[in-house]
């Protein structure tokens, strides 16, 4: 009887569980560019570090190593593969660099400077092991977690409705992939509790030809159209010659069949126009061209932002229509350096820590 129990429970919560309304798949092809990419930012990181003088005296040989500088870093050998229960691991081997320093050494023979010079070297180098660990953790946890951090979750489309981009669960990596589940949900800014059912079918993301995949299912249109419903933007007047002759059969309908939406989806700079290809009536395609259509396309001409990092476009998009949802298959293109976004967003979030409290009027 209990094992009766558990599987009813479990089929229960399996019946109630959310579907994502988008979901997004980098493929192996995408890992080369983030790999350069993320090797650049690296250098430019390790060519800051500061690295403490080096001085002392071994018996009666004193020495002073100051104003070490790296002038010169190459990670010639690097690999970048999806793990899985990891999602991502950057192997670094075989990695040189240059350096530049003043130095003042007193000693009496040639053998005793070989000694020294050789004693240094292995000072130097334990001291560049010391700096270089941290500013790795440094840059692999804090400043990319600051890049992932510019990920829309919650935004705001237009002054109406906004759009819930919450991931649903952990990232899934394969040796091939990543995949990530979105709720995809646009939600009226008066409401921002309010919530749609998803009801749709979930989107499938199977093709690796290209270096990301984006699928969009019926219920992230419906939301949207619901959305606006909700926020008054949907109340037609029609007066005179707007109004269409058939009119009247589409209120007597009983079946209108589903609303077709029009948006451009855009990644940063690059846009996209996306048509769910849903069979509709005729009355209802009418009633949707003359009043919710041009609506609809002026509310969302800047575009619906696609859940990627600051920076990062897509070049060479390819949408395809399926049974319930689309896909959009793109190649990645870095618009900005990963330097460039983290200094923007970390100079932001020092202004905001550092602005004072806003003041309290008394009543």
């Amino acid at each position: 009887m209990a094992l009766y129990g558990a599987l009813f429970l479990a089929l229960l919560v399996g019946a109630h569980a959310e579907l994502p309304g988008c979901k997004i798949r980098v493929t192996s092809k995408a890992l080369e560019l983030v790999k350069q990419e993320g090797l650049r930012f690296l250098e430019q990181e390790l060519e800051t570090i500061t690295i403490p003088d080096l001085r002392g005296k071994e018996g009666h040989f004193y020495y002073n190593i100051s104003e070490v500088k790296v002038t010169e870093l190459q990670l010639t050998s690097s690999e970048l593969d999806f793990q899985p229960q990891q999602e991502l691991m950057l192997q670094i081997t075989n990695a040189s660099l240059g350096l530049q320093f003043r130095r003042q050494l007193l000693y009496w023979f040639l053998k005793v400077y070989e000694f020294l010079s050789t004693f240094i070297t292995s000072g130097m180098r334990f001291l560049l092991n010391q700096q270089i660990c941290p500013v790795l953790y440094h840059a692999g946890t804090v400043l990319l977690n600051s890049l992932l951090d510019t990920i829309p979750v919650r935004s705001s489309v237009d002054d109406l409705v906004g759009i819930d981009y919450s991931l649903m669960k952990d990232p899934v990596a394969s040796t091939s992939n990543l995949d990530m589940d979105f709720r995809g949900a646009f939600f009226p800014l008066t409401e921002k509790n309010w919530s749609l059912p998803n009801r749709a079918v979930e989107p499938q993301l199977q093709e690796e030809e290209r270096m990301v995949y984006v699928a969009f299912s019926e219920f992230f249109f419906d939301s949207a159209m619901e959305s606006y419903f909700r926020a008054g933007a949907l109340q037609l007047s029609l007066v005179g010659d707007k109004v269409p002759h058939d009119l009247d059969m589409l209120l007597r309908a009983s079946y209108f069949g589903s609303i077709v939406l029009l948006f451009r989806i855009y990644s940063n700079q690059s846009a996209l126009e996306s048509l769910a290809l849903i069979p509709l009536q005729a009355p209802l395609k009418t009633l949707l061209q003359i009043g919710v259509m041009p609506m609809l396309n002026e509310r969302t001409w800047r575009g619906v932002q696609i859940p990627l990092p600051e920076g990062i476009d897509f070049v060479r998009e390819v949408v395809t229509n399926h049974a319930g949802f689309l896909t959009i298959g793109a190649d990645l293109h870095f618009a900005k350096g990963l330097r460039e976004v983290i200094e923007k967003n970390r100079s932001a979030d020092v202004k905001a820590s550092t602005a004072p409290p806003p003041s309290t009027a008394a009543v």
